[in-house]
């Protein structure tokens, strides 16, 4: 057998000559494949030849590029376009996105709203600006649905297969000394190049179908008449009861409400498409719910529309909500277009307007970003003003006066907003206070400023992390977790050992201690628990217990036993508010006996609880004790 009967029993032929048709009708889309392959296999390996933030920003462009110049290819082989039109559609889109990657020092719900848009236009591109019927629209998704799926399976098991090939070589070749990130690559490629070629490669080419062309298999009859549209329709009558419910108890609608009926609109949206086919010949439950789904959405429009302005009311705009009601617009504009204008009607429009929707939605001082900026701004000032931090000439200063804890917790939570990559904004009310909150936490965070995670960053900053907690101590005020209730005893607060002893590259003798044993002990409903209550090496030299007032007793077999307190520890760092301590420290994490039966030091990793007020209640921690039995 010949090497090239060889390679063609492997397809490898058929695999070439698969990405060679690929890279002639989408070479910027392949390229845009090959570029992000080998940027996250290089980021695998460590081997960095950009920046952390410049290399989010280029994989970011190739994404959105990829999808990009996959749809203007369509666009221009719907409408014919001469090349160099096309050319110039893809250098001006590729400029604009390019922008949107490199320009924005924040990753924001801009860049998540465009990559929507993006997704969008691929069921549409062929179709834009030209005339088509709805079974010709509707048959092009399907097939590229299905060949979603065939890309996506075949990438599974490619990577797989290789996987296993190779782990069964590394097992049965040991001197092979193969790197496990290898398993990675494969998995990166299949992910970033494999699968993408292949689907693109089986995007069809044709564009205009007869309606007696879209034959629909028994499966995909049988899923749609048999299991979407009942449970839809299932779903839509939970949600008529509820409004009935609302209507009869006059009763605000639940928080998560929009959510529901968000996802019901649009799963309701994308499966009349879906069943399209079927409209003149599936069950007569489908039948109906094709002809009558715009007037059966009319009541959860009204129940979104009334979940959507309680949420508003209390809690201003946010990115999510401003989403939420673009969905609203979408639903509602479908709505009023399907009912006065059915002939008009093109199942194109329906990902069209949603596209159109979130292009508004993602920039300009209209869209979601700016709109959320300034609405949860003018919402803190507010609460500010009432907590009595914000003065009447408008200086800020700390609070002379008990806020209630529902205050707190509102302005906590906007804090928390804020602290995702929008802290300029809140700048003027933070800066009387940072001098003070540098002072304080000069141990946890010796150098907090603009440049510790630097002005560009698309990540929020780990030394934000608890800086909502310290800006309001500066305020004189408690912070207050999203998940605290009045009853749930204080807001949750941890301190832990930064490094050294405690990290995982530290080695280190326990001279002249003979043993060491982990604890992690927790707090359940009242009684303390212990993950290793027996520390052992071959045989019960030792046991753990941690009781009332977080005392550690140590108890060896014969009966000799040491206590440590922790409660004085936890009080003492909470008091220098040490959250992080430093090496210099270190020795305050080590406790001696309070009471001495052998020798014996027990070194705590971590130790967490609830602060309320100035008390702090221990309930769990992470520890070592180290002893010569």
């Amino acid at each position: 057998m010949g090497f090239k009967t060889f390679i063609k029993r492997f397809q490898v032929e058929y695999l070439t000559t698969a990405v060679t048709d690929t890279f002639a009708r989408f070479p910027l889309s392949v390229t845009c494949c090959a570029g992000a392959a080998i940027l996250s296999i290089l980021a695998a390996h460590d081997i960095k030849p950009l920046s952390d933030d410049d290399m989010l920003r280029a994989l970011l462009f190739l994404g959105y590029a990829l999808v990009f110049f996959t749809a203007s290819r369509l666009y221009s082989e719907g409408r014919q376009l001469p090349r160099a039109r096309e050319a110039a559609i893809m250098f001006a889109g590729g400029i604009v996105l390019l922008a949107l990657a490199l320009i924005p020092d924040r990753f924001s719900a801009m860049h998540v709203f465009i990559g929507a848009a993006l997704g969008l236009s691929m069921l549409f591109a062929p179709y834009l600006g030209r005339n088509s019927t709805e079974d010709s629209v509707w048959y092009f998704n399907y097939l590229n649905g299905v060949s979603l799926a065939i890309a996506g399976l075949s990438t599974f098991i490619l990577c797989l297969g290789l996987s296993a090939i190779i782990g069964s070589m590394d097992y049965l070749l040991y001197d092979m000394k193969l790197s496990g990130k290898i398993y990675g690559d494969i998995w990166i490629f299949g992910g970033t190049f494999f699968g993408p070629v292949m689907f693109m490669h089986q995007i069809s080419r044709q564009f205009d179908f007869e309606k007696n062309e879209c034959a629909i298999p028994a499966g995909i009859y049988f899923i749609a008449n048999y299991l979407v549209v009942p449970l839809i329709l299932i779903y839509m009558w939970v949600l008529y009861v509820y409004f009935i419910k609302i209507a009869v108890q006059w009763e605000l609608p639940k928080g998560n409400l929009a959510y529901m009926v968000t996802g019901f609109g649009s799963l309701g949206a994308a499966a009349r498409l879906a069943v399209f086919p079927m409209r003149d010949y599936g069950t007569k439950l489908l039948q109906q719910f094709y002809k009558y789904f715009y007037y059966i959405l009319i009541v959860p429009i009204l129940l979104l529309a009334i979940g959507l302005y309680t949420r508003l009311s209390q809690y201003g705009v946010t990115e999510d909500r401003y989403a939420i009601g673009v969905c609203l617009t979408w639903l509602t504009a479908l709505t009023i277009w399907n009912l006065s204008r059915p002939r008009a009607a093109h199942i194109k429009h329906v990902p069209m307007a949603l596209c159109l929707l979130f292009l508004f939605a993602s920039v300009g001082p209209w869209g979601a970003v700016h709109v959320s900026t300034r609405s949860q701004l003018a919402r803190l000032e507010g609460m500010l003003r009432e907590a009595g931090v914000l003065h009447a000439d408008g200086s800020v200063g700390k609070t002379g006066q008990n806020v209630p804890f529902e205050l707190r917790k509102d302005i906590s939570g906007t804090l928390d907003y804020f602290y995702q990559g929008k802290e300029k904004a809140i700048a003027h009310f933070v800066d009387p206070v940072r001098g003070e909150i540098q002072k304080k936490y000069k141990n946890e965070m010796p150098s907090y400023d603009s440049s510790t995670c630097g002005e560009r960053r698309f990540g929020p900053c780990w030394m934000d992390y608890n800086m909502t907690r310290y800006v309001m101590e500066a305020w004189g005020m408690q912070y207050v977790s999203r998940w605290e209730t009045k009853e749930s005893g204080g807001s949750y607060k941890s301190f832990s050992a930064a490094h050294g002893q405690f990290s995982g590259d530290w080695v280190e003798g326990i001279a002249p201690y003979t043993y060491m044993a982990w604890a992690t002990p927790n707090l359940y409903n009242g009684t303390w628990k212990m993950d290793f209550p027996q520390a052992v090496h071959d045989k019960h030299i030792l046991t753990l217990s941690m009781g009332a007032n977080a005392v550690v007793t140590a108890v060896l077999a014969d009966g000799r036993s040491d206590t440590f307190e922790l409660q004085p520890l936890a009080d003492s760092l909470n008091k220098e508010k040490q959250g992080v301590i430093p090496e210099a420290d270190m020795d305050k994490m080590t406790l001696h006996p309070a009471t001495a039966g052998f020798p014996a030091e027990l070194r705590i990793s971590e130790i967490h609880g609830r602060e309320n007020g100035d008390k702090f209640t221990l309930d769990g921690g992470s520890m070592m004790l180290l002893f010569a039995p």
